[in-house]
């Protein structure tokens, strides 16, 4: 990833983005040579809040879910107990 200053973003503004978007590579940005920010093309971030949503989507459907089969016959509402199991080895 390439990195800019914020004072040459700042002073060459239509040239990074023009660059940015011939590459289609984010461009790190840096204040006093620390990562501050990132440009990076629309649709790229347009296509990470797209998978943002879908996870966030998903986090609320399965929170849903577990609400509503909390206890039922076969999905337990604790962890399996912590035995110790049976013994076991692996076949030779």
């Amino acid at each position: 990833m390439e990195t800019r200053s914020t004072a040459q973003a700042r002073s060459q503004l239509a040239e990074t983005l023009d660059e940015l978007a011939n590459s289609q590579q984010p461009i790190a940005i840096t204040r006093r040579g620390k990562p501050a920010a990132v440009l990076m093309p629309i649709a790229r971030y347009e296509l990470l809040s797209a998978r943002k949503a879908q996870a966030n989507g998903f986090l609320a459907r399965l929170s849903a879910w577990r609400s509503e089969f909390a206890g039922v016959d076969g999905l337990p509402e604790v962890p399996r107990e912590a035995s110790p199991g049976r013994d076991f080895e692996w076949p030779r």
